[in-house]
């Protein structure tokens, strides 16, 4: 294979949640590529750390990079590091009472319009349609629900007497079918899509008043009751023979483990979800926006200076946690520069066209003696300065946007849906914000200009199946968000389940291929039965498990309190049954290690043609 020996790859990583230093989460990549190829008896080459200036206008800063060569083809590694901005940016208490003033939003979104929220709404259409209808070869009931209700949301913004119930929207749904056959059908995926909604809203409502309550109230709850536990009897004998033996092992356990929780918690709390918030802050008007913005450019520039480089061929966007978001949101930004850029150039033209007419008419007037006034027309339009300086993006360079452990649904559904106060407040702000359905993400044959992998697991409560990036309009079902569900561990385990992308077989082994192999660009038939593969919630049975256990807690003690031993005892055991079989299941699950650990694969060892 003959190549060019200055062209290179450039694999640009953003980091997630926490206190990272610089290069470490991009070192764990390298190091989860290094130790794949050795596992697959796979030549993988030796890296190098360089230093070059950066190519972004107007900036001085020096850019580290990791070059590895490869079979005779150059690969450059980026890293966005953003930790050092959410440093020193709140507290734990801060981060809790944000928490907490977010509670109502299942009740919020239940009680809103059914014109509002759009992006929100039709984001659990196309979850409902993947869950019932992944496989259907017709997405044309999805198609015409959504457009007929992106125009119902228009129609309600320009009249004062809609008032976008979703009564409304079923006759809007009856008017402008074809057929009663089609009005049948579009009116029962509408109702489907309704009862989905409040399904999802009524379970979310419930899980969070769970981890409200359990948060707060229990240790409260415990402090109390052990006080006057303690003043009810004066030594600790007298509490033994009081009690029975499921009070004594309650509120001991609780006294052991509440201090260790409440730290975790506090910690948590502080230099993880603190990341989310001062990240997650729309607000324009709040402080904290600073730092959103700061993050954003600092993206903004790592992207440009690697896309900028005339010997980039190609980038691959690796990221993972909230750095998923913040590369989303880098893509929306590099759209909306060009999309500007597009405008002054077609405003130039316009501009160069007029003056030209003019230059014309004048030479044209002059023959003939009559005067022209230049100053009134064409001349002033001539001088007109735009004030923005800039060249496109050339964002085509991407080929792949991998994801991994997203909670970019979970992001927009806190904090970015919104109700404005205004009917045309929706429309404006996503019309402007831009999605999957325009650049840099689609060309101008609405065609994707880059395929999305989204890698998530049921177990990590941060990550999910994203829909809310899905376009407007379902033009073409090839531009959408490929999720990727797998799983890591027998026990489901939130924490080591959103770092154990870099671990699983097959993420690393996409992965790999996509970075390292020419032919792999295009999707395989192996990445193709991955993404097409039905969504589905397994394992529904531990979350179920914790819920009953935490609520058994919350009943005991209330019993407790009340002095009804029976129902007191009953709900003891029941929350100590809970705790003794996760624990078992997790010692289980930790003994036997990784579902899908690196191991040797020969459908993955290179043929020539690849790797010279």
């Amino acid at each position: 294979m003959t190549t060019n020996s200055s062209k290179f790859t450039g694999i640009v990583y953003v980091h997630g949640i926490g206190q990272q230093s610089r290069y470490e989460e991009l070192s764990r990549l390298i190091q989860s590529f290094e130790d794949y190829a050795d596992i697959q008896d796979l030549s993988f080459g030796e890296f190098h750390t360089k230093i070059e200036p950066s190519r972004v206008p107007g900036s001085d800063q020096n850019v580290g990079y990791v070059s590895l060569k490869q079979a005779e083809r150059n690969f450059h590694f980026y890293e966005v590091y953003w930790a050092p901005l959410t440093s020193s940016g709140t507290t734990g208490l801060n981060v809790a009472l944000w928490l907490m003033s977010h509670m109502l939003t299942p009740i919020n979104i239940l009680s809103s319009s059914w014109h509002t929220r759009q992006r929100l709404r039709r984001s659990y259409l196309y979850m409902l349609w993947e869950r019932r209808h992944g496989e259907a070869e017709s997405i044309e009931p999805l198609r015409k629900v959504i457009h007929h209700y992106n125009d119902f949301c228009e129609r309600a913004i320009h009249t004062t007497d809609d008032n976008g119930k979703f009564s409304d929207f079923i006759d809007y749904l009856a008017e402008n079918a074809e057929d009663d056959a089609e009005k049948e059908e579009l009116q029962n995926l509408a109702h489907n899509w309704r009862s989905f909604l409040r399904r999802v809203e009524i379970s979310n409502y419930f899980i969070l008043l769970t981890i409200i309550y359990f948060t707060f109230m229990i240790p409260i709850l415990t402090i109390v009751r052990m006080i006057q536990l303690s003043l009810e009897n004066p030594s600790f004998a007298a509490f033994l023979s009081s009690n029975s033996n499921p009070t004594v092992f309650l509120y001991g356990l609780l006294s052991v483990l509440f201090v260790p929780i409440f730290i975790a918690i506090s910690h948590f709390l502080r230099v993880y979800i603190g990341d989310v918030q001062l990240w997650a802050t729309y607000e324009e008007t709040n402080d904290k926006f600073q730092k959103h913005e700061a993050i954003l450019h600092l993206s903004l520039e790592t992207m440009t200076h690697v896309l900028n480089h005339t010997d980039c061929e190609r980038v691959i966007l690796v990221t993972h946690s909230l750095g998923t978001t913040i590369a989303y949101d880098t893509l929306l930004s590099i759209g909306r520069h060009n999309r500007a850029l597009e405008n002054r150039q077609a405003l130039e033209k316009e501009i160069r066209d007029t003056t030209e007419m003019k230059q014309l008419t004048a030479k044209a007037a002059f023959k003939a003696n009559v005067f022209f006034d230049a100053g009134s027309g064409g001349g002033g339009a001539a001088s007109y300065e735009l004030g923005y300086a800039g060249e496109r993006i050339p964002a085509e360079k991407i080929e792949y946007f991998i994801t991994m452990g997203s909670p970019i649904d979970k992001i927009h559904y806190f904090f970015e849906s919104r109700r404005g106060k205004y009917r045309p407040y929706e429309m404006i702000v996503d019309d402007i914000r831009g999605d999957i359905g325009s650049e840099p993400f689609t060309n101008e044959r609405h065609a994707p200009n880059f395929r999305w992998l989204n890698f998530w697991q049921p177990d990590d409560v941060i990550s999910g199946a994203l829909t809310t990036p899905n376009n407007r309009e379902v033009e073409n079902p090839d531009v959408r968000v490929n999720n990727i569900r797998i799983e890591s561990y027998r026990l489901p385990a939130p924490g080591r389940s959103h770092v154990g992308y870099f671990t699983h077989n097959k993420v690393i082994r996409v992965l790999y291929n996509i970075v390292f192999r020419d032919k792999e660009s295009q999707p395989t038939e192996d990445l193709r039965k991955m993404v097409d593969q039905p969504i589905r919630y397994p394992r529904q049975w531990l979350r179920n498990s914790l819920l009953a256990g935490t609520w058994s807690l919350l009943f005991a003690m209330f019993f407790d309190v009340y002095n009804v031993p029976f129902l007191h005892d009953f709900f003891t055991m029941i929350f100590l049954s809970v705790i003794a079989i996760i624990i078992a299941v997790a010692s289980v699950s930790v003994w036997r290690g990784k579902l899908h650990p690196f191991k040797k694969n020969t459908a993955d060892k290179p043929s020539p043609d690849l790797h010279g």
